[in-house]
């Protein structure tokens, strides 16, 4: 219960000390986005060069939900090694496809603007924590796909941070704190998902009268994952 709840303050704190995440580029022409063979070229052929061209499309609001996933999927192949890279390139691959699967989703990207709330509520209270998912199915679905795959970069990320919990290039305090508040609400909520089923968590959602979720279990009092949230809370300077 505590850690929940001191994970809502910092999350709150989060919040207000951080820029909003690709809303702080000047906007540019928009620009056509590749293939997914394309794309998958491009990152094999020159992947410092295709995490550029990312940044790009970023910048000029040009990636679309359905071009994000062919960008996430060449992303995930970089910092898993699958398309060899150099370990500077696979964290960078690892931040931008964290943030481009929250962002190119509606619904997840709200649920990381509404933690404010659950943390105002007390990350305890179930009932707060329904209102961050959508009642429509599909949705729904999608946005505990967009959370996953999110969170499996975030933490992948925070693996290869170096023992004083530094990436192997520069960040700034707003960057450090947008990384962790999109770590932090990705991978609680993926959290949250493995300790019932996704089916299960959907009836509770949709269900006005439900003000408990049968079967959660608080998978944050104990083990890797406290240690996981607080590494990020070291990462952005947090101190509680």
């Amino acid at each position: 219960m505590k850690k929940i709840l001191t994970l809502g303050i910092v999350a709150l704190v989060l919040v207000t000390m951080s820029g909003c995440q690709f809303n702080i580029f000047t906007e540019f022409d928009k620009i056509e986005i590749p293939s997914a063979a394309e794309l998958s070229d491009r990152a094999s052929s020159d992947p410092d060069g295709f995490i550029d061209d990312v940044n790009d499309y970023i910048e000029s609001d040009s990636i679309s939900e359905d071009d994000a996933d062919d960008i996430v999927s060449v992303l995930e192949d970089l910092y898993n090694d699958i398309i060899p890279s150099d370990p500077e390139t696979q964290q960078k691959a690892a931040i931008l496809a964290g943030a481009i699967s929250i962002n190119s989703d509606p619904e997840a990207k709200d649920a990381v603007n509404e933690i404010v709330s659950i943390a105002l509520a007390g990350y305890a209270d179930m009932v707060a924590v329904k209102a961050l998912f959508p009642t429509d199915e599909t949705e729904f679905y999608k946005m505990l796909d967009s959370m996953a795959a999110a969170s499996d970069a975030y933490l992948e990320f925070e693996s290869t941070l170096d023992g004083n919990g530094d990436p192997l290039f520069p960040l700034t305090n707003v960057e450090r704190g947008d990384i962790a508040q999109y770590a932090i609400v990705s991978i609680v909520i993926t959290e949250i998902v493995s300790t019932v089923t996704p089916a299960a968590l959907y009836l509770f959602v949709t269900d006005p009268a439900a003000i408990t979720l049968d079967g959660y279990v608080d998978p944050f009092d104990t083990g890797g994952s406290v240690d996981i949230l607080q590494s990020y809370l070291d990462f952005a300077g947090i101190v509680i």
